[in-house]
């Protein structure tokens, strides 16, 4: 349990750096490259530390569909909050917890479907549902409708990736072996972009440096005790549904606490029935 509460502790310092690369209107990008690069370094000095490089063909495979999949998904979320709002973009991401537990009692003989899961697990989508709902302003055309329910997909298939890698092809003791190369090609996508667009020059500037390893530490711990989260003996399905559930919750608390955010009565009743929820999944 004490690697989850990590996890969640590393994934909400995330959501707060994110916060506040906004409000300094920081290129975001330009910080999630740098982000990347640096949990490579810190994916290597810990693998070094813990035992050394494990690599095989169906290893090397899968880490790298994973670091595709997470530099896409953070386009997509952009993309999704450009044209269907943010409200719905954070419903669609965290809706998407739906998939790898699918996947998770499909594929893990140790995470078996039971009543009493389905029921945690539809607590805890409602609860991110109402949690993060925000009105919109409404944004018309096809790419409106259709790049929230993209992100919802891929969003699913990548937390879906991350566990059946975790289960058929990372052995023990070398998760950190797979975040080297996970972040190493997401960092490799993220530069080539910005030579491509002609914006790699924003890597000179010291904002983006700071905020952006700031950003990598958070995102490499958020991983790393996530994989070992999902290597103990608690269902993988109860795993999704607290981490989402935890990130959630302490994202509104520092929302309220530090930024002075509302919450609507919606908000208010998500963040209710996210605790029960918690409380819920924590018995199971």
């Amino acid at each position: 349990m004490r690697f989850l509460l990590l996890s969640i502790l590393s994934s909400t310092f995330i959501t707060l750096i994110f916060k506040l690369i906004t409000r300094r209107k920081i290129d975001i990008f330009s910080c999630i490259v740098v982000n990347y690069i640096v949990a490579c370094l810190l994916g290597f000095a810990f693998a070094n530390y813990s035992g050394g490089f494990f690599l095989t063909f169906s290893f090397v495979t899968a880490a790298v569909i994973v670091g595709i999949l997470f530099i896409l998904t953070f386009r997509l979320i952009a993309l999704s909050t450009l044209k269907s709002g943010m409200g719905v973009t954070s419903i669609a991401s965290k809706m998407s917890l739906a998939i790898p537990i699918t996947i998770s009692f499909i594929f893990d003989s140790h995470d078996t479907f039971t009543p009493k899961k389905a029921v945690g697990v539809i607590l805890a989508i409602a609860a991110l549902a109402l949690t993060t709902y925000k009105k919109d302003k409404s944004t018309n055309g096809i790419s409106a409708f259709l790049a929230p329910i993209i992100l919802f997909l891929a969003m699913g298939v990548t937390d879906s990736s991350v566990k059946l890698s975790q289960l058929l092809v990372i052995p023990s003791g070398h998760n950190a072996s797979f975040t080297v190369i996970v972040f190493g090609i997401s960092a490799a996508i993220g530069v080539a972009t910005l030579l491509f667009s002609k914006r790699i020059g924003n890597l000179k500037e010291r904002e983006n440096w700071i905020f952006g390893a700031a950003l990598g530490i958070a995102n490499y711990c958020s991983l790393l005790f996530f994989l070992f989260a999902l290597n103990s003996n608690i269902s993988s399905s109860v795993i999704f549904g607290i981490n989402n559930i935890g990130i959630v919750i302490l994202s509104v608390l520092i929302g309220i606490i530090f930024f002075k955010e509302r919450l609507s009565a919606t908000n208010t009743v998500g963040v209710v029935t996210a605790i029960i929820s918690l409380i819920y999944l924590s018995t199971i």
